[in-house]
């Protein structure tokens, strides 16, 4: 995974419109998939600020919602995927902090936080996974994304 791959994905996994319904589906397509290969994931999708789908497996904690949020936060203040923040700043060898000031207590960049973007509109939401890798998540969100969109 690289931040160039990313970029792409953010380009291409844009929708034409994007409903509460749509919302659900997709969190629930993440969760039947973690459920199916016995991984324990939470999962947070919100538009324009509303929380629309919010759910945790069996074995996560309050601790999975509290990255949840702050990926969330994250991906709502860049507009931009929280892996490619996180490998973008790597490369640069800063911190959040140290980047933008954004406090590690509201914003993290990790993966697991991917835009929701409608053509000729831009930025509305966000998608959030926690409990697995940070590579993980975000191609748990790609594939979901692409499956649902019939990109392949």
């Amino acid at each position: 995974m690289n931040i160039e791959m990313i970029a792409k994905q953010e380009r291409l996994l844009q929708f034409d419109t994007f409903s509460h319904d749509m919302g659900i589906e997709i969190g629930l397509l993440l969760l039947n998939k973690a459920r199916s290969e016995g991984k324990s994931i939470a999962v947070d999708i919100s538009k324009c600020g509303q929380q629309i789908f919010h759910a945790a497996l069996e074995g996560t904690t309050v601790d999975n919602d509290e990255w949840l949020r702050k990926k969330k936060n994250t991906v709502y203040r860049l507009n931009q995927s929280t892996l490619g923040i996180q490998l973008k700043l790597k490369e640069q060898g800063v911190t959040l902090e140290e980047a933008l000031h954004l406090s590690p207590v509201d914003y993290v960049a990790a993966g697991g936080g991917f835009p929701i973007v409608v053509r000729g509109v831009g930025f509305i939401g966000a998608i959030a996974v926690t409990g697995t890798s940070d590579v993980d998540e975000h191609e748990r969100i790609t594939s979901c994304l692409s499956a649902y969109l019939g990109i392949s």
